[in-house]
């Protein structure tokens, strides 16, 4: 069974201004961002999964539920979170931290089968996630399959 992040702007039609990534590069990219000097804000409740939403909602952590437990995080967090991860990218110190999590005994592609590499994956998965961040707020929650 495998876990992904699954996020989407808040009233985008289905299937539009989604992004997803394995829930494994999801808990690293909140650890880079945490590393480079990410002040998460925290999540709120999406609007509706709650029946009486709070004038100032309780804020909560990162931790992705299932659909019916979507989180949002603000367009200001979402901002700060891919700023950190830009820092990550230009810091030297992130191809250490990612050696130490992808160990380097993995080959940097399978040639044959043109698969990349964990961590040349997590990087384009960083990439991506950069990009949509920077794109404001979004909800997120966990699709098991």
């Amino acid at each position: 069974m495998s876990h992904d992040v699954l996020m989407s702007r808040p009233g985008a039609e289905a299937g539009r201004d989604e992004f997803f990534c394995a829930a494994a590069d999801w808990n690293l990219l909140i650890e880079l961002g945490n590393t480079f000097g990410w002040k998460s804000l925290g999540t709120s409740y999406m609007p509706g999964t709650l029946t009486l939403m709070p004038e100032h909602p309780t804020r909560h952590d990162y931790l992705s539920g299932d659909r019916l437990d979507s989180k949002l995080v603000d367009a200001a967090d979402a901002y700060s979170w891919a700023s950190a991860l830009l820092e990550a990218r230009s810091s030297p110190h992130l191809t250490a931290l990612l050696s130490d999590r992808f160990p380097s005994s993995t080959p940097l592609t399978d040639a044959a089968n043109d698969i990349p590499d964990a961590q040349t994956a997590f990087l384009a998965a960083m990439e991506n996630f950069i990009s949509y961040a920077l794109c404001g707020s979004f909800e997120f929650w966990e699709n098991n399959t």
